[in-house]
């Protein structure tokens, strides 16, 4: 569930990013250019907090006997469909 959360706001943190920063670029007004100035950093912020969470996660090594057990049950779950 964690991970479909991340996902998920990572994907519109990306989008909001991209149209900000295309519309401030397109759109050459300052007053424009300050206006959606916040925005694009505050989903910024977000992007590098998910990108700096999710080098931590793939840091962590899981054991090897365990990592086994999940990949022997993740391939009898496949099967079984």
């Amino acid at each position: 569930m964690l991970r479909k959360v991340a996902a998920v706001s990572l994907a519109v943190s990306f989008v909001a990013m991209a149209t900000s920063g295309l519309m401030m670029y397109v759109v050459e007004k300052p007053s424009f250019t300050i206006q959606m100035h916040p925005v694009y950093k505050v989903f910024g912020i977000l992007v590098a907090a998910l990108v700096l969470l999710y080098g931590v996660a793939v840091q962590k090594e899981i054991p090897a006997e365990l990592a086994q057990q999940m990949d022997d049950a993740a391939a009898q779950v496949d099967g079984e469909d």
